[in-house]
């Protein structure tokens, strides 16, 4: 029965914040001192006796009296004599009464409850359960204390739906009895109801010893209901006594951290939390009244946790206002790379973006000076009137992380600036398993994650991730990137060879103006037969085709006759129409008018008619002037199809 709760391991230590001194003078009252020459003798007779008992009663009762109810407690569990005295009903009913009368508000001790474990409820600062000390949820229908681990654990609340199921196996599906006003419940979030355990399987047993007697049943049940029925009032109380007792004590802090200097600015910020880190402190919202004793004690720790407090929230400050200065300069950058005519080009995409510009020292400074700089889009106005000279500065920077890259691949000493025009020269991505030229690696999505994919916390210099969120994507990385894979540099080089020019020294240019057309019987045709046709490509399909031929022991290109390439050319401009209108490609559409990635939120890849929905939503350009222009939308470098590969039929 969940009146007679048994509290699980009440083991009792000094609390946190409760210094032995707390004890101390009560004990001094009442255990001879032993000299550091007694005996265990001694020792044991002194914890037999106590003077403090030797006074007469009204003496006793009048030293006790200005104690709190966990002071009585305490004073139990040092003497047998004084736990004989205190426990005792009929000796320390004043005592304990008195007790209570010092705690302003507290609800009398229920009559199903003693007067030392109701004072180790309202009071006691250990989890019933484990003994874990600390600020604990009190459940004072089930006459409970526990921690938020113990709280949600099957060992002491069961569902609704689990009591049923409980009660029908212990009692049998055809005993048929509506138990929920015979047991209390908690709602831990005003929907879901839970019940005590240890209540459950009392009520179980005592139900399944009487089933029999109807009339011995209606008793107990009758009973059980009046108890419960008189629990529920008194817990009720006991609960907004015990909300009102923690939040004075929280107060109390308060105002002694408001006489001292230096927290008024502090506690000024947290009251907008409703001092939401002071209640999570584990020496605050705990049932003790405050003495000065304790504060001196507690004051270290909490002044602790203040300071952290101040820290995180100057660290927040500073990160909102970072944040907002990267939006002035959005809107700033936005502003200038539109130009004169008001619109965003497929050349955009090839310079720097937000990230990268934020990134610049002539900007970063801006962003980042102090707090009492007035900072808006006016302020990088400056900066912004040399942003040619630094996107040349910029890009010409990436080209010779570029070309680092491709000397070492190639094995150039030191950086020659002819090697990322040789036909040789292509960069690989990991992510999406792709060749391109140099030029295309500064425009590709790929070397610009979007911000969301990544975490703050992982980066050794925040700020990068901060202007990757007001940009939406972090500044270019050539860290995916890599120079033409060596497995393929000989398959490639092979590729060159058939065209009659040296590996070593041919350039891209050179190939495309050869233009030549080739075919490679290593790579696979799964969906025609190779005895009735070939697959055609130019030099640059067939270096996307490479990863195709991997693992070969040998790969042959052979060229094919000019009167072939001609038969080529007219598939080749279909397949790339085609290739325009998939809706795979058309994802690479974008708006010419903001740098918005509205499509990253969008169901589907993208198409023309999405950009013109965009344009008329959010920039009020009609469908007709979408249609009539082509201005306002272009095609994203990487959605550029290379010339495809064709099946050329055998005549």
């Amino acid at each position: 029965m969940q009146a007679s709760h048994s509290q699980e391991t009440r083991t009792r230590v000094h609390t946190p914040g409760e210094s032995a001194t707390d004890t101390e003078p009560v004990m001094n009252l009442t255990v001879e001192r032993a000299s550091s020459d007694n005996t265990s003798a001694n020792l044991s007779m002194a914890r037999d006796r106590c003077i403090l008992l030797d006074a007469p009663l009204d003496m006793v009762h009048e030293i006790l009296r200005y104690l709190y109810p966990m002071d009585i407690l305490n004073l139990a569990r040092t003497n047998d004599a004084l736990r004989g005295f205190l426990m005792s009903r009929r000796r320390s009913k004043a005592v304990w009464r008195a007790a209570r009368g010092n705690i302003k508000g507290l609800p009398d001790c229920p009559i199903h409850m003693s007067e030392p474990a109701y004072a180790n409820l309202a009071f006691g600062l250990y989890c019933h359960k484990c003994a874990e000390p600390g600020s604990h949820d009190v459940i004072w229908g089930f006459s409970g204390r526990y921690c938020k681990k113990c709280l949600n654990t099957f060992d002491v609340v069961w569902s609704d739906g689990y009591v049923e199921a409980y009660l029908q196996d212990v009692l049998g599906d055809n005993f048929k009895l509506n138990w929920a006003p015979y047991l209390l419940c908690y709602s831990p979030d005003g929907k879901s109801e839970l019940y005590h355990r240890s209540a459950c399987e009392d009520f179980a047993k005592h139900v399944l010893e009487v089933r029999d007697d109807q009339d011995a049943l209606d008793a107990y049940l009758v009973d059980i209901r009046d108890l419960v029925d008189g629990i529920r009032p008194h817990a009720r109380a006991c609960h907004e006594w015990y909300e009102d007792f923690l939040e004075q004590r929280l107060q109390d802090i308060i105002a002694r951290l408001h006489r001292e200097a230096g927290w008024h600015r502090v506690l000024a910020i947290m009251s907008e939390e409703n001092y939401a880190p002071l209640r999570s402190h584990p020496l605050v919202m705990i049932s003790k009244v405050l003495t000065e004793q304790e504060w001196d004690d507690i004051r270290g720790s909490i002044v602790v946790s203040l300071e952290e407090y101040e820290e995180m929230h100057l660290r927040k400050e500073r990160l909102s206002i970072i944040r907002t200065r990267l939006l002035h300069l959005r809107w700033a950058v936005y502003k200038a790379q539109l130009g004169e005519r008001g619109l965003l080009t497929v050349d955009y995409e090839y310079g720097p973006k937000l990230a990268d510009i934020a990134l610049m020292p002539e900007f970063r400074d801006i962003v980042e000076s102090t707090n009492d700089v007035d900072v808006n889009r006016r302020s990088f106005r400056d900066a912004l009137a040399h942003l040619p000279a630094l996107t040349e500065r910029f890009n010409r920077q990436r080209k010779n992380t570029l070309l680092e890259l491709m000397a070492e691949r190639l094995g150039y000493r030191g950086v020659q600036m002819h090697l990322l025009e040789l036909a040789v020269a292509w960069f690989h991505c990991d992510k999406c398993d792709k060749y391109m030229r140099w030029h295309n690696v500064l425009a590709h999505q790929c070397q610009r994650p979007y911000y969301a994919d990544t975490e703050r916390e992982d980066f050794a210099d925040p700020y990068e991730w901060d202007a990757a969120e007001a940009s939406m994507f972090h500044a270019w990385s050539a860290k995916d990137l890599r120079p033409i894979l060596a497995e393929d540099l000989s398959v490639l080089r092979s590729l060159i060879v058939a065209c009659g020019l040296d590996p070593d020294t041919a350039t891209a240019e050179e190939m495309d103006v050869l233009d030549a057309r080739f075919v490679c019987e290593e790579i696979p045709v799964p969906w025609a037969r190779k005895s009735e046709g070939q697959l055609v490509m130019n030099w640059r399909r067939a270096v996307l085709s490479v990863h195709m031929v991997r693992g070969c022991d040998s790969v042959n290109w052979l060229c094919v006759s000019i009167a072939d390439k001609q038969r080529a050319l007219p598939l080749e401009e279909k397949a790339r129409r085609a290739a325009l209108r998939n809706p795979e490609n058309q994802k690479f559409l974008h708006c010419a008018l903001c740098d918005e990635p509205w499509w990253l939120v969008t169901d589907s890849l993208g198409d023309a008619f999405l950009v013109a929905d965009h344009l008329k939503r959010n920039h009020r350009v009609p469908m007709r002037d979408v249609s009539a222009s082509g201005e306002y939308m272009y095609i994203h470098p990487d959605g550029k199809p290379e010339t495809a590969a064709v099946w050329l039929p055998f005549q």
